[in-house]
């Protein structure tokens, strides 16, 4: 990924997601072609995560190289967003049950709302990436198998053995995986059963010497998801 950054606007934004005011930035660029968008999905509020993480930010970087739109945003109780139970408290329940439940997992709701609000914003987009790291890895792959519109998803180092119950995966042709050999935030067995639930098409991506949070290697990282996402393949 050479050359110049395409100059694009990058706006403030906020949304709602169940009667909460939540913030974020979309960028975009100026242009007839209908783009591509891609929503980045950060990692879990309550270990620090927020949409000016290195690796969201990487990869927004990467995806605007390409012309793509993106939203990245901050889940209920970060930043500016609202929430009705403080992020203290939240953290205190999270460190009784870190397990991430499908069904009752608010950042979920968080994170379709901003779909619905991207899409609406950004009216004909010509396809619909989801692109996760950490805990809004998985977040992203549950919302995928929910949605019929997602073109791609790309989870970065998903902590798949954290999901409570065995929820549905979704099977997209166009799909990335990445962990890092050095991730212990990754479980060797539960990411292999993973891999084998996104099926035989999907792209998986290792970095030996990378940890969980790919200092250092953020660039190359974006740059290897990125552009094999969003390959007209």
């Amino acid at each position: 990924m050479t050359g110049t950054m395409p100059s694009s606007t990058q706006e403030a934004v906020a949304f709602l997601s169940d009667g909460l005011r939540l913030e974020g930035v979309l960028s975009y660029h100026d242009t007839p072609v209908a783009p591509d968008l891609a929503i980045l999905v950060s990692p879990h509020p309550c270990l620090g995560g927020d949409m000016e993480n290195n690796v969201i930010l990487a990869l927004d970087a990467a995806l605007r190289a390409l012309r793509a739109a993106t939203l990245r945003f901050n889940f209920r109780g970060v930043g500016r967003s609202e929430s009705r139970i403080p992020l203290e408290q939240q953290v205190a329940a999270f460190w009784e049950n870190p397990r991430i439940d499908p069904l009752r997992e608010p950042a979920l709701d968080d994170l379709a709302a901003a779909v619905d609000f991207a899409l609406a914003t950004l009216r004909g987009c010509h396809r619909l990436f989801l692109i996760g790291y950490s805990y809004g890895a998985v977040l992203a792959l549950l919302l995928a198998a929910k949605r019929g519109d997602v073109a791609g998803l790309a989870a970065i180092s998903p902590p798949a053995h954290q999901i409570a119950g065995e929820p549905s995966w979704p099977r997209i042709a166009r799909a990335v995986i990445t962990r890092g050999g050095e991730d212990i935030g990754v479980d060797d067995a539960a990411h292999r059963r993973l891999e084998e639930r996104l099926g035989p098409l999907a792209l998986s991506l290792r970095f030996p010497e990378a940890d969980h949070f790919y200092r250092d290697m953020e660039a190359t990282l974006a740059e290897r998801v990125v552009t094999a996402l969003l390959d007209e393949r």
